[in-house]
């Protein structure tokens, strides 16, 4: 008995190091490239030209820190996961108002995403470890991951792109630990309830997507039903509040203008003006208060008319939609493989001189490349060792699939930022790409060696 419990709690011991020491490499590096090119940021603070106040899915600081609940509750052109991490800090700054308070929610936010950055670098060095059993090799993966210019910058950029990656790529990680037989219902419902609250890319429709993967999956019967009844109820609630005040079940009111851009259509100002004489609803009057030029009632108003264009047209014109549909996903489809990150002017990535290498690699047919002949080493090691395991692989690919799609449809005509939509994936297709490439030249040494 004794020797079972030293074991366990040897066991327990290596995995906690196993997490905290890519942890505290990654958060030390990232405080180091700040502190270094502090000095280039704008007003010593900034290391791009924005603040968290002028992303357009941002609530105003002051409203935040005056009214943080009903700030929140009137929120509706997006999740409010980056809104409440933002009132939060806002909360406990000693700066009631102005400029300083601003800089103290931002300065705490840029340690908050430090934090996300090293919680994903140890996701992944779990990941590749688990996949490739070598620490050795999960150490290679997780320093090159963390020299990525794409982390990065999404870790000194104030919004919601770096968290939404982390939760995702946690969410498939969770997904993949079930085709392992090693899964956990309440960490795949967190998981998926966290990325539903940061990111409008998964909305309400990913939750039969969600439940049919684990059904597919033929998963335990009881962490199925307790995974998809803890984010459903997450997901009914955010789409039912957005429903009663706001009269539509997207988690963001940007959804109109993205209907009618995916399908190439600019509707004239005269057809604007005729659907809006048809809204017989009202924008809630204390919402008002609570608004600013992106969260406002001219946004909610833009969004029921786009939204009943875009329904009357496929009803009307279905397959001209579908043909402009998939047009909407060639055109996203070649900028999804452009690279991730160097797109903000960022003062710390643009003076990387590493950038332009991981910039070629990781986009174009070179990603593209070395994604499929992943793919095809995981089928040809799948074939060799006989497993069958191909219904839980099919679920798993599900909610992937899921992802890759809904983030090759999010132009609005000519308007995409597929690429930095890509990076919500990145980070799957990286521990992919890295594992299966080590696994192949493990095989290949030992057969040679044998031979």
């Amino acid at each position: 008995m004794n020797s079972v419990l030293k074991k366990l709690s040897n066991k327990r011991v290596i995995s906690i190091s196993s997490f905290c020491m890519p942890f505290i490499v990654s958060a030390c590096f990232l405080a180091f490239l700040e502190v270094y090119f502090r000095a280039d940021a704008i007003s010593g603070i900034y290391f791009q030209k924005y603040t968290s106040d002028t992303m357009m899915q941002t609530l105003p600081i002051q409203s935040l820190r005056d009214a943080p609940f009903l700030s929140l509750w009137f929120l509706h052109i997006q999740p409010p996961m980056l809104d409440s991490i933002r009132a939060v800090l806002a909360y406990f700054s000693n700066n009631g108002s102005g400029p300083a308070l601003l800089e103290y929610v931002d300065k705490g936010l840029y340690i908050v995403w430090l934090l996300i950055f090293a919680l994903l670098n140890s996701l992944i060095f779990i990941w590749v470890k688990k996949i490739t059993d070598s620490v050795l090799f999960a150490s290679i993966a997780s320093v090159v991951w963390m020299l990525h210019p794409a982390p990065i910058e999404y870790a000194t950029y104030l919004e919601s792109t770096l968290l939404s990656s982390f939760f995702i790529t946690w969410m498939i990680y969770e997904l993949w630990r079930f085709l392992k037989n090693d899964g956990s219902s309440i960490r795949l419902s967190l998981a998926a309830s966290l990325a539903f609250l940061t990111r409008t890319v998964l909305q309400w429709y990913f939750l039969p997507v969600f439940a049919v993967s684990l059904l597919i999956m033929r998963i335990r019967r009881r962490d199925a039903i307790v995974s998809v009844t803890i984010f459903g109820v997450i997901v009914i609630l955010l789409c039912l509040k957005q429903f009663v005040l706001f009269h539509t079940l997207s988690t963001t009111t940007f959804a109109g203008y993205h209907k009618t851009g995916v399908i190439w259509y600019q509707p004239s100002e005269s057809l604007i003006q005729r659907y809006a004489k048809q809204i017989s609803v009202q924008y809630p009057l204390e919402a008002v208060n609570y608004g600013d030029k992106f969260n406002s009632e001219t946004t909610w108003r833009d969004n029921l008319i786009h939204s009943a264009i875009f329904a009357d047209l496929l009803k009307t014109n279905f397959n001209k939609c579908i043909q402009r549909i998939i047009r909407s996903f060639r055109y996203n489809f070649s900028n999804y493989w452009s690279p991730s990150g160097c797109k903000t002017g960022n003062v710390i990535t643009v003076n990387l001189p590493w950038s332009f290498l991981y910039n070629w690699v990781f986009s174009g047919t070179r990603f593209i490349f070395l994604v499929i002949t992943s793919g095809l080493i995981w089928v040809c090691f799948s074939i060799s060792s006989g497993k069958k395991n191909t219904a839980k692989v099919i679920g798993l690919l599900l909610v992937l699939s899921y992802v890759f799609v809904i983030s090759n449809l999010c132009n609005r005509l000519l308007w995409t930022e597929a690429y930095r939509i890509k990076f919500f994936l990145e980070p799957v297709y990286f521990v992919f790409v890295f594992s299966q490439i080590f696994l192949a030249i493990r095989a290949l040494i030992y057969r040679l060696w044998l031979n």
